[in-house]
């Protein structure tokens, strides 16, 4: 209460907004949801620590937080690194959407050659666990296979997060993040000798996440915000 909000409608104005990132910032944000996915005030002042000097890769005179979004840039633009990570993807929503993987929970009723399936529920299991094991490898699934049921209901619920509820009328979405908090705990606290087969993204920024000293904890609770978007 009591705040202004400003609506931009005009495409120019909302191209010179994200162009001026020095009187304009998502920084604050950023931070805040940070918090709230459950790093700690230690780990995020960490990420916002002065510009590296060191590292393993470029972005080095930004702070992590910002070259972490160059490591997402990276990753995501056209070329060789995104085309490995599609081509797994595809590889694994093709399995998914075999006949004889077509069963559990997607599966109402099966007649001869004919079987009918929640399409949503399909859908879900084919996009989150085939994008899932393509950015984490297989072992984040194998420690937690019900991390994607808790992904779904955090998603639904995650305007709480948002919208800062009180927690006795978010009860549903702290559950299904915390679920998914301590599934991915679980995997960073692993060697990566036993969970082979991340994408390069996930690889580079928990080897500057570790140089820079952060705990599991904070690790788990800052790649909670990108596993969600």
């Amino acid at each position: 209460m009591g705040q202004r909000l400003y609506i931009v409608t005009s495409p120019q104005d909302v191209s010179a907004i994200y162009k001026n990132t020095t009187t304009l910032t998502f920084d604050e944000f950023v931070r805040d949801m940070m918090l709230s996915f459950g790093a700690s005030e230690e780990g995020v002042r960490k990420m916002w620590k002065s510009p590296r000097t060191g590292g393993t890769v470029g972005s080095l005179h930004k702070v992590l937080a910002h070259a972490g979004e160059d490591y997402y840039r990276q990753q995501f633009h056209p070329g060789e690194r995104l085309n490995d990570l599609w081509t797994n993807i595809q590889d694994r929503m093709s399995f998914c959407l075999q006949w004889c993987t077509i069963t559990g929970k997607n599966e109402f009723s099966t007649q001869h050659d004919i079987k009918t399936v929640s399409l949503m529920n399909l859908c879900q299991n084919a996009l989150l666990s085939s994008a899932t094991s393509a950015v984490f490898g297989d072992r984040l699934l194998e420690l937690a296979p019900n991390v994607l049921k808790a992904f779904i209901v955090f998603d639904d619920e995650s305007w709480k997060l948002t919208y800062k509820l009180p927690s006795f009328l978010a009860k549903d979405m702290n559950k299904a993040k915390q679920q998914i908090f301590a599934a991915l705990q679980s995997y960073f606290a692993l060697p990566r000798r036993e969970r082979a087969g991340a994408t390069w993204v996930v690889d580079v920024l928990e080897t500057e996440m570790r140089r820079i000293k952060l705990e599991d904890h904070d690790i788990a609770a800052l790649f909670g915000m990108p596993f969600w978007v």
